[in-house]
């Protein structure tokens, strides 16, 4: 079913890596000269966001959603990893970057978010395993 938690966690995953795109780190790394920092955070961000979105129509197959998770995931860390490695390049931390803090701190919430789901996507295909062993 469309309606379990599982579903909701990766929601909520996609929508928070989408809204990264709307803080002050997409002007950051629109500001960088160095043009491949740009290009490897949209592509993990948009590939973890369309995996994310893609493994929650995947629903009627477990062990498959639950492995389109885990590249979701892959992707995420991607994101996650040069969200903050922009994030400590700016120099002076404080509250001048907290719009940048803001977004790796989506990043890194939607990535326990994809992890609680693909925790709960191997816990409901264990119960129907044990389901059908009482069969």
């Amino acid at each position: 079913m469309i309606q379990r938690i599982q579903s909701l966690y990766l929601l909520l995953a996609a929508l928070l890596t989408a809204a990264t795109f709307l803080t002050p780190l997409r002007d950051r790394l629109l500001e960088d000269p160095a043009a491949w920092i740009l290009s490897a955070y949209v592509a993990a961000t948009v590939f973890s966001a369309a995996l994310t979105v893609f493994s929650i129509l995947k629903f009627a197959d477990r062990p498959d959603q639950a492995r389109w998770i885990n590249k979701a995931m892959i992707f995420q860390v991607i994101s996650v990893g040069v969200g903050v490695a922009v994030f400590f390049t700016l120099g002076d931390i404080g509250s001048a970057q907290l719009g940048e803090a803001l977004a790796v701190g989506l990043l890194g919430i939607a990535l326990v978010l994809q992890f609680l789901a693909r925790r709960a996507v191997l816990a409901d295909e264990k119960l129907v395993k044990s389901i059908d062993r009482i069969r």
